[in-house]
């Protein structure tokens, strides 16, 4: 667990500085109690469908563990000879050391094996690097740390850790526990890098008490046909069922939309399926704007769509679709050719050949800023590429 962002300072009736730190996860709840100044851990709880453990730490670990698949129970008192840091405390621990290339640590830490017995490992910082990398919600290039650990206990157990230089944020943390790779990324949802306020009454009235209306055409252009007197760019028409957006261009929207498009040009995202892998892919519209949305669908097969009950002022249109485009050309022989090689290695053929067209699927993203001028009055877009 990592809980950066969820670190609360709590004084108990001991008078004693804690660190609570709790993340509940569908069925599940942790919760791990550190000291503040030393991070030294204090006690700790969890509890998932099949086990709950109660755990105080001092010069022995002390605690009682419950099977919920067996009904088991079982309690355990083991002495440690040395300080140390305990389970996922130790992604914040590194965040707050006075990094630096060149940095060295080791770090004690104590977690629980397949069987709930105390497991301890020796991590050691190896490596320190720093570089610039973006941040897609604060739409700027930041300083980062990338730190490299390892576990002197056990060979091929490893972390690498980036952190944001200034603010100690844990950006990315990809544990390797000799049996694959775990990626953690911080997704920024906490930072909110549009600063207009969205008006939710205002846009909720411009698509419910109108009487005007937008109707259009989806498609997109096939430009990649080969160029020929007799071929013309293909039209493919988005197909039934394509899902058509109407968002009214209010204030918020337009700075979303403003945003977007600048990190994007920044920092151009590179897609694997629909994960990006590099660069930004957009600040996602929050859902208190997404409800007051109008959705609708491409209804035949010319890529016709619309949307009813509109008051004056402009919108923006947006459909996604899939269409398969032309991609190459391929020439196999289909009978008889001849082939002339001349004494200084060069030659000729002249083949009957067979003409094949391949076609790929490409995401087509279209969208058309549109505006009513008066009520009752029906306005025609065509969202085209």
């Amino acid at each position: 667990m990592l809980c950066n962002r969820e670190a609360q300072v709590s004084t108990p009736p001991s008078c004693t500085q804690e660190v609570l730190c709790g993340k509940k996860k569908s069925a599940s709840l942790s919760l791990i109690v550190l000291n503040a100044k030393t991070f030294e851990p204090i006690r700790a709880q969890a509890e998932t469908e099949s086990f709950s453990y109660n755990i105080t730490f001092g010069s022995t670990i002390k605690g009682e563990l419950e099977n919920f698949k067996t009904g088991e129970k079982e309690k355990f008192n083991e002495p440690i000879e040395e300080k140390f840091f305990v389970g996922s405390s130790l992604e914040i621990l590194v965040s707050l050391l006075p990094l630096a290339q060149g940095y060295k640590a080791f770090i004690p830490q104590v977690t629980f094996d397949e069987g709930y017995r105390t497991k301890v490992m020796r991590w050691e910082i190896e490596k320190i690097q720093e570089y610039k990398m973006p941040s897609c919600n604060l739409g700027e290039v930041i300083d980062v740390f990338l730190v490299e650990l390892s576990n002197t206990l056990l060979v091929g157990e490893s972390y690498k850790m980036v952190i944001d230089k200034n603010t100690r944020r844990i950006i990315m943390n990809i544990k390797n526990a000799g049996n694959g790779e775990k990626f953690y990324v911080d997704a920024e949802r906490d930072l909110n890098p549009i600063k207009t306020k969205f008006d939710p009454t205002a846009a909720k009235a411009m698509i419910s008490q109108g009487s005007s209306s937008i109707t259009g055409q989806a498609y997109t252009i096939d430009e990649n046909l080969p160029k020929s007197s007799f071929q013309r760019p293909k039209r493919i028409l988005a197909p039934v069922g394509s899902i058509v957006m109407l968002i009214p261009n209010t204030p918020y929207f337009k700075e979303w939309l403003g945003f977007n498009t600048s990190i994007r040009q920044k920092f151009p995202p590179e897609f694997v399926g629909k994960e990006v892998i590099k660069g930004c892919g957009g600040y996602p519209l929050p859902l208190e704007v997404r409800d007051q949305t109008l959705v609708t669908e491409v209804t035949d097969n010319k890529g016709s769509f619309s949307f009813q009950n509109l008051k004056p002022g402009e919108y923006h249109v947006l459909v996604q679709f899939v269409a398969t485009k032309y991609t190459h050309t391929t020439k196999t022989p289909t009978g008889g050719y001849t082939v002339s090689v001349n004494p200084d290695g060069t030659g000729s053929a002249s083949p009957i050949m067979d003409v094949k067209h391949w076609g790929s699927p490409t995401n087509v993203s279209n969208y058309a800023l549109v505006k009513i001028s008066s009520e009752g009055e029906t306005v025609k877009v065509k969202l085209k590429d």
